[in-house]
Protein backbone atom coordinates (compact mmCIF):
# COMPACT_ATOMS: atom_id res chain seq x y z
CA UNK A 1 0.00 0.00 0.00
CA UNK A 2 1.47 3.12 -0.60
CA UNK A 3 1.20 4.90 2.27
CA UNK A 4 3.09 7.99 1.55
CA UNK A 5 1.08 8.85 -1.33
CA UNK A 6 -2.61 8.45 0.72
CA UNK A 7 -0.76 10.84 3.31
CA UNK A 8 -0.13 13.83 0.98
CA UNK A 9 -3.68 13.32 -0.59
CA UNK A 10 -5.03 12.91 3.31
CA UNK A 11 -3.40 16.08 4.18
CA UNK A 12 -4.05 18.02 0.86
CA UNK A 13 -8.29 17.18 1.89
CA UNK A 14 -7.64 17.73 5.80
CA UNK A 15 -6.34 21.22 4.41
CA UNK A 16 -9.15 21.31 1.93
CA UNK A 17 -12.01 20.71 4.96
CA UNK A 18 -10.38 23.42 7.36
CA UNK A 19 -9.80 26.35 4.77
CA UNK A 20 -13.49 26.00 3.85
CA UNK A 21 -14.18 27.61 7.01
CA UNK A 22 -11.98 30.87 6.53
CA UNK A 23 -13.65 34.20 7.40
CA UNK A 24 -13.34 37.44 9.37
CA UNK A 25 -11.85 36.09 12.79
CA UNK A 26 -11.00 38.45 15.46
CA UNK A 27 -7.86 39.75 15.08
CA UNK A 28 -9.09 41.78 11.60
CA UNK A 29 -7.39 45.31 11.07
CA UNK A 30 -11.14 46.67 11.82
CA UNK A 31 -11.30 45.42 15.30
CA UNK A 32 -7.46 45.28 16.13
CA UNK A 33 -6.40 48.94 14.67
CA UNK A 34 -6.55 51.73 17.17
CA UNK A 35 -9.63 53.47 15.72
CA UNK A 36 -10.05 55.96 18.14
CA UNK A 37 -8.41 56.40 21.71
CA UNK A 38 -9.97 58.45 24.60
CA UNK A 39 -9.05 61.80 25.42
CA UNK A 40 -8.73 62.86 29.32
CA UNK A 41 -11.44 64.28 30.88
CA UNK A 42 -12.57 65.49 34.40
CA UNK A 43 -15.80 62.45 34.81
CA UNK A 44 -13.95 59.10 35.62
CA UNK A 45 -16.70 57.50 37.15
CA UNK A 46 -19.51 57.44 34.00
CA UNK A 47 -19.70 53.82 32.68
CA UNK A 48 -20.96 53.28 29.53
CA UNK A 49 -21.66 49.98 27.45
CA UNK A 50 -21.89 49.15 23.69
CA UNK A 51 -23.18 46.02 21.93
CA UNK A 52 -22.79 45.68 18.18
CA UNK A 53 -24.53 43.04 16.61
CA UNK A 54 -23.58 42.44 12.92
CA UNK A 55 -24.07 40.31 9.89
CA UNK A 56 -21.33 38.90 7.72
CA UNK A 57 -21.03 37.91 4.18
CA UNK A 58 -17.97 37.80 1.00
CA UNK A 59 -18.17 38.65 -2.16
CA UNK A 60 -19.91 36.45 -4.53
CA UNK A 61 -17.07 36.83 -7.22
CA UNK A 62 -14.29 36.09 -4.52
CA UNK A 63 -13.30 32.50 -5.08
CA UNK A 64 -12.09 31.39 -1.97
CA UNK A 65 -10.73 27.61 -2.20
CA UNK A 66 -8.97 29.52 -5.25
CA UNK A 67 -8.27 27.31 -8.38
CA UNK A 68 -8.93 23.90 -8.46
CA UNK A 69 -5.92 21.86 -8.32
CA UNK A 70 -4.60 18.72 -10.46
CA UNK A 71 -6.38 15.62 -9.55
CA UNK A 72 -8.82 17.53 -7.35
CA UNK A 73 -12.60 17.34 -7.48
CA UNK A 74 -14.54 20.72 -8.26
CA UNK A 75 -17.06 20.46 -5.85
CA UNK A 76 -14.51 18.96 -3.51
CA UNK A 77 -13.59 22.66 -3.40
CA UNK A 78 -16.11 25.04 -4.23
CA UNK A 79 -18.28 27.36 -1.43
CA UNK A 80 -21.80 27.78 -2.60
CA UNK A 81 -23.35 29.95 0.86
CA UNK A 82 -22.01 31.54 3.92
CA UNK A 83 -24.03 32.73 6.37
CA UNK A 84 -22.53 34.36 9.77
CA UNK A 85 -22.85 36.94 12.49
CA UNK A 86 -21.04 38.52 15.29
CA UNK A 87 -21.89 39.95 18.82
CA UNK A 88 -18.97 42.56 20.01
CA UNK A 89 -19.64 44.18 23.10
CA UNK A 90 -17.35 46.73 24.73
CA UNK A 91 -17.29 48.17 28.15
CA UNK A 92 -16.15 51.75 29.44
CA UNK A 93 -15.52 51.38 32.98
CA UNK A 94 -13.93 54.54 33.12
CA UNK A 95 -12.32 56.94 30.83
CA UNK A 96 -9.01 54.65 30.90
CA UNK A 97 -10.03 51.15 30.82
CA UNK A 98 -11.83 49.81 28.43
CA UNK A 99 -13.06 46.16 28.20
CA UNK A 100 -13.85 44.34 24.84
CA UNK A 101 -15.75 41.11 24.37
CA UNK A 102 -16.69 39.31 20.89
CA UNK A 103 -18.34 36.01 19.22
CA UNK A 104 -18.65 35.44 16.00
CA UNK A 105 -20.63 32.45 14.75
CA UNK A 106 -20.09 30.92 10.87
CA UNK A 107 -22.19 28.15 9.22
CA UNK A 108 -20.43 27.40 5.45
CA UNK A 109 -22.53 25.14 2.79
CA UNK A 110 -21.64 23.76 -0.23
CA UNK A 111 -23.66 20.79 -2.33
CA UNK A 112 -23.55 18.31 0.43
CA UNK A 113 -21.18 19.41 3.51
CA UNK A 114 -21.79 21.88 5.65
CA UNK A 115 -19.07 23.32 8.37
CA UNK A 116 -20.56 25.27 11.57
CA UNK A 117 -17.51 27.07 14.00
CA UNK A 118 -17.51 29.70 16.80
CA UNK A 119 -14.91 31.93 18.16
CA UNK A 120 -14.64 34.44 20.84
CA UNK A 121 -12.38 37.45 21.88
CA UNK A 122 -11.64 39.56 24.59
CA UNK A 123 -9.27 42.25 25.19
CA UNK A 124 -8.57 44.55 27.60
CA UNK A 125 -7.71 48.72 26.84
CA UNK A 126 -5.96 50.85 29.47
CA UNK A 127 -5.27 54.29 28.61
CA UNK A 128 -1.41 55.14 30.07
CA UNK A 129 -1.39 58.39 31.93
CA UNK A 130 0.81 59.91 29.73
CA UNK A 131 0.34 63.16 27.35
CA UNK A 132 4.07 63.21 25.56
CA UNK A 133 3.49 65.66 21.99
CA UNK A 134 0.16 66.39 22.91
CA UNK A 135 -0.78 62.26 21.91
CA UNK A 136 -2.98 60.13 23.99
CA UNK A 137 -1.33 56.17 24.62
CA UNK A 138 -2.70 53.27 25.23
CA UNK A 139 -1.82 49.53 25.88
CA UNK A 140 -3.58 46.24 24.77
CA UNK A 141 -3.85 43.17 25.94
CA UNK A 142 -6.12 40.79 24.60
CA UNK A 143 -6.70 36.70 23.00
CA UNK A 144 -8.97 35.25 21.22
CA UNK A 145 -9.76 31.53 20.81
CA UNK A 146 -11.31 29.63 17.56
CA UNK A 147 -12.42 26.02 17.83
CA UNK A 148 -15.30 23.15 16.83
CA UNK A 149 -15.78 19.89 18.47
CA UNK A 150 -15.60 18.66 15.02
CA UNK A 151 -15.17 19.22 11.15
CA UNK A 152 -16.85 16.37 9.16
CA UNK A 153 -16.55 16.18 5.34
CA UNK A 154 -18.76 13.14 4.12
CA UNK A 155 -18.97 13.89 0.29
CA UNK A 156 -16.26 12.72 -2.09
CA UNK A 157 -12.83 14.08 -2.47
CA UNK A 158 -10.83 12.81 -5.57
CA UNK A 159 -6.98 13.33 -5.32
CA UNK A 160 -5.09 12.10 -7.75
CA UNK A 161 -6.07 8.57 -7.96
CA UNK A 162 -7.47 7.90 -4.35
CA UNK A 163 -10.99 9.10 -3.30
CA UNK A 164 -11.40 10.59 0.42
CA UNK A 165 -14.88 8.95 0.91
CA UNK A 166 -14.72 10.95 4.63
CA UNK A 167 -13.02 13.18 6.86
CA UNK A 168 -13.51 14.10 10.42
CA UNK A 169 -11.17 16.37 12.44
CA UNK A 170 -11.34 16.41 15.88
CA UNK A 171 -11.93 19.42 18.35
CA UNK A 172 -9.36 21.79 16.22
CA UNK A 173 -8.45 24.81 17.75
CA UNK A 174 -6.40 27.86 17.69
CA UNK A 175 -5.75 30.71 20.48
CA UNK A 176 -3.57 33.65 19.88
CA UNK A 177 -2.34 36.41 22.85
CA UNK A 178 -0.87 39.33 22.10
CA UNK A 179 0.33 43.03 23.17
CA UNK A 180 -0.12 46.25 21.12
CA UNK A 181 1.55 49.53 22.25
CA UNK A 182 -1.35 52.53 20.34
CA UNK A 183 -0.72 55.93 19.85
CA UNK A 184 -2.95 58.58 18.78
CA UNK A 185 -3.33 62.01 17.68
CA UNK A 186 -6.31 64.24 17.34
CA UNK A 187 -5.94 66.75 14.45
CA UNK A 188 -8.95 68.87 15.19
CA UNK A 189 -12.05 68.16 16.60
CA UNK A 190 -13.35 65.78 13.98
CA UNK A 191 -10.17 63.95 13.01
CA UNK A 192 -7.92 61.60 14.56
CA UNK A 193 -4.70 59.77 13.63
CA UNK A 194 -3.85 56.71 14.97
CA UNK A 195 -0.96 53.41 14.97
CA UNK A 196 0.16 50.33 16.86
CA UNK A 197 2.56 48.31 17.85
CA UNK A 198 2.26 45.17 19.23
CA UNK A 199 3.61 41.11 19.16
CA UNK A 200 2.00 37.98 19.83
CA UNK A 201 2.16 34.22 20.10
CA UNK A 202 -0.28 31.41 18.45
CA UNK A 203 -1.04 28.12 19.03
CA UNK A 204 -1.87 25.45 16.53
CA UNK A 205 -3.64 22.28 17.71
CA UNK A 206 -6.26 18.94 16.49
CA UNK A 207 -7.13 15.77 18.96
CA UNK A 208 -7.81 13.19 16.29
CA UNK A 209 -8.37 13.29 12.14
CA UNK A 210 -10.06 9.78 11.60
CA UNK A 211 -11.55 8.69 7.73
CA UNK A 212 -11.78 6.86 4.99
CA UNK A 213 -10.95 6.21 1.45
CA UNK A 214 -10.84 3.88 -1.70
CA UNK A 215 -7.77 3.03 -3.75
CA UNK A 216 -7.84 2.65 -7.52
CA UNK A 217 -7.95 -1.00 -6.98
CA UNK A 218 -11.63 -0.22 -5.18
CA UNK A 219 -10.23 -1.41 -1.78
CA UNK A 220 -11.15 0.58 0.86
CA UNK A 221 -8.93 1.52 4.08
CA UNK A 222 -10.17 3.45 7.45
CA UNK A 223 -7.22 5.83 9.00
CA UNK A 224 -7.08 7.32 12.41
CA UNK A 225 -4.17 10.01 12.69
CA UNK A 226 -3.06 11.21 16.36
CA UNK A 227 -0.32 13.97 16.88
CA UNK A 228 2.23 10.77 18.14
CA UNK A 229 0.52 7.65 16.92
CA UNK A 230 -1.62 6.38 13.92
CA UNK A 231 -3.05 3.27 11.77
CA UNK A 232 -4.32 2.27 9.04
CA UNK A 233 -6.83 -0.67 8.64
CA UNK A 234 -8.17 -1.99 5.74
CA UNK A 235 -12.20 -2.82 5.44
CA UNK A 236 -13.04 -6.06 4.08
CA UNK A 237 -11.29 -8.13 1.73
CA UNK A 238 -9.07 -6.56 -0.89
CA UNK A 239 -8.00 -9.18 -3.76
CA UNK A 240 -6.39 -11.71 -1.57
CA UNK A 241 -6.18 -10.08 1.44
CA UNK A 242 -8.62 -10.73 4.02
CA UNK A 243 -6.90 -7.55 6.16
CA UNK A 244 -4.15 -5.72 6.33
CA UNK A 245 -2.87 -3.33 8.95
CA UNK A 246 -0.26 -0.43 9.72
CA UNK A 247 0.20 0.41 13.30
CA UNK A 248 2.28 3.63 13.71
CA UNK A 249 2.99 3.61 17.51
CA UNK A 250 5.06 6.84 17.52
CA UNK A 251 5.82 9.63 15.79
CA UNK A 252 9.08 8.01 13.79
CA UNK A 253 6.81 5.31 12.59
CA UNK A 254 4.34 7.82 11.51
CA UNK A 255 7.48 9.98 9.59
CA UNK A 256 9.36 6.85 8.28
CA UNK A 257 5.58 5.84 6.86
CA UNK A 258 3.60 8.48 5.87
CA UNK A 259 6.79 10.87 5.18
CA UNK A 260 5.31 14.10 7.86
CA UNK A 261 5.42 14.14 11.21
CA UNK A 262 2.01 15.47 11.99
CA UNK A 263 3.38 16.41 15.60
CA UNK A 264 5.08 19.80 14.05
CA UNK A 265 3.65 20.37 10.80
CA UNK A 266 0.00 20.08 12.17
CA UNK A 267 -0.10 21.25 15.99
CA UNK A 268 2.62 23.97 16.21
CA UNK A 269 3.01 27.60 17.97
CA UNK A 270 4.06 30.48 16.18
CA UNK A 271 5.20 33.98 17.01
CA UNK A 272 3.90 36.68 15.08
CA UNK A 273 5.09 40.90 14.94
CA UNK A 274 2.28 43.58 13.82
CA UNK A 275 1.71 47.22 13.28
CA UNK A 276 -1.11 49.23 11.95
CA UNK A 277 -2.24 52.97 11.37
CA UNK A 278 -6.10 54.20 11.18
CA UNK A 279 -7.58 57.33 10.35
CA UNK A 280 -11.12 58.52 11.49
CA UNK A 281 -13.22 61.41 10.41
CA UNK A 282 -16.30 62.08 11.88
CA UNK A 283 -19.43 64.98 10.87
CA UNK A 284 -22.85 65.24 13.00
CA UNK A 285 -23.82 61.77 11.30
CA UNK A 286 -21.48 60.47 8.97
CA UNK A 287 -18.12 58.85 10.53
CA UNK A 288 -15.37 57.18 7.92
CA UNK A 289 -12.52 54.96 9.24
CA UNK A 290 -9.64 53.64 7.51
CA UNK A 291 -7.25 51.34 8.62
CA UNK A 292 -3.89 49.44 7.16
CA UNK A 293 -2.70 46.30 8.75
CA UNK A 294 0.39 44.25 8.62
CA UNK A 295 1.95 41.11 10.11
CA UNK A 296 4.49 38.92 10.02
CA UNK A 297 4.93 34.89 11.13
CA UNK A 298 7.71 32.64 12.79
CA UNK A 299 6.22 29.55 12.77
CA UNK A 300 9.27 27.83 14.70
CA UNK A 301 11.08 25.92 11.52
CA UNK A 302 7.62 25.10 9.93
CA UNK A 303 8.26 27.25 6.79
CA UNK A 304 11.88 26.61 6.56
CA UNK A 305 10.57 22.91 5.79
CA UNK A 306 7.58 24.10 3.63
CA UNK A 307 10.89 26.20 1.52
CA UNK A 308 13.04 23.16 1.29
CA UNK A 309 10.57 20.96 0.08
CA UNK A 310 9.99 23.72 -2.85
CA UNK A 311 6.56 24.70 -2.04
CA UNK A 312 5.78 28.43 -0.80
CA UNK A 313 5.36 29.46 2.21
CA UNK A 314 3.64 32.40 3.35
CA UNK A 315 4.89 34.40 6.03
CA UNK A 316 3.17 37.58 5.81
CA UNK A 317 0.24 39.45 4.79
CA UNK A 318 -1.21 43.10 4.53
CA UNK A 319 -4.86 44.26 5.01
CA UNK A 320 -6.59 47.18 4.09
CA UNK A 321 -10.09 48.00 5.72
CA UNK A 322 -12.52 51.00 5.53
CA UNK A 323 -16.03 51.59 7.69
CA UNK A 324 -18.63 54.07 7.31
CA UNK A 325 -21.27 54.55 9.70
CA UNK A 326 -24.25 56.50 10.07
CA UNK A 327 -25.46 58.19 13.27
CA UNK A 328 -28.93 58.00 13.64
CA UNK A 329 -28.38 59.60 17.00
CA UNK A 330 -26.32 59.21 20.26
CA UNK A 331 -27.21 55.73 21.32
CA UNK A 332 -28.19 54.12 17.72
CA UNK A 333 -25.92 54.15 14.76
CA UNK A 334 -25.88 51.63 11.69
CA UNK A 335 -22.21 51.05 10.05
CA UNK A 336 -20.80 48.53 7.15
CA UNK A 337 -17.06 47.20 6.90
CA UNK A 338 -14.99 45.86 4.59
CA UNK A 339 -11.72 44.94 4.53
CA UNK A 340 -9.04 43.18 1.61
CA UNK A 341 -5.84 41.15 2.40
CA UNK A 342 -3.62 40.16 0.12
CA UNK A 343 -3.23 36.49 1.82
CA UNK A 344 -6.34 35.60 1.94
CA UNK A 345 -7.18 35.26 5.46
CA UNK A 346 -3.99 34.20 6.57
CA UNK A 347 -4.07 35.85 10.05
CA UNK A 348 -7.40 34.45 10.68
CA UNK A 349 -7.67 30.83 11.42
CA UNK A 350 -3.77 29.14 11.61
CA UNK A 351 -4.54 25.69 12.02
CA UNK A 352 -5.36 25.26 8.50
CA UNK A 353 -1.77 26.23 7.43
CA UNK A 354 0.13 23.25 6.92
CA UNK A 355 3.03 22.12 4.93
CA UNK A 356 0.39 21.05 2.13
CA UNK A 357 -1.90 23.65 2.42
CA UNK A 358 0.29 26.60 2.21
CA UNK A 359 0.11 27.62 -1.11
CA UNK A 360 -3.40 28.02 -0.94
CA UNK A 361 -2.93 30.90 1.26
CA UNK A 362 -1.20 33.67 -0.94
CA UNK A 363 -4.08 34.63 -2.71
CA UNK A 364 -6.45 38.27 -1.95
CA UNK A 365 -9.31 37.75 -0.12
CA UNK A 366 -12.28 40.60 0.25
CA UNK A 367 -15.10 40.75 3.09
CA UNK A 368 -18.23 42.81 4.37
CA UNK A 369 -19.94 43.04 7.24
CA UNK A 370 -22.94 45.07 7.91
CA UNK A 371 -24.74 46.00 11.56
CA UNK A 372 -25.80 48.36 14.13
CA UNK A 373 -24.43 49.61 17.33
CA UNK A 374 -26.15 50.48 20.21
CA UNK A 375 -24.94 52.26 23.21
CA UNK A 376 -26.35 52.67 26.72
Amino acid sequence: MRLKASAKNLLLCVGILLSQRLYAMPGNGLIYIPLSVPKHTANHSRVRFSFEPAYDFVSDSADYEGPVKKGESADSVKISRYEGSHLIGDLQVNHDLLINVGQWRRNFANKRDTFSLMSRQIAFQYRLPWSWLGNTYALRLGGWSDRAEALSKSSYTHLDDFKITSLVVEQPSDQQQQMNFMVARDLGAARQLSAFIGLGRSRVDYQRITGTFVRPDGCEYRFQLEKTSGSVDQQGRCGHLLSNSTVMPNVVSITNNLGFNPEDDLSYRSLFFQWGVGYTWRSHYWQTRLGYYFQKFDRQGLDERIDQSGRDSVESNHSVSAEVTFHLNQSVSFFWQGEYVTSRLLTMVPFSYNPYTAERFSEAGLFFAVGLRLSL
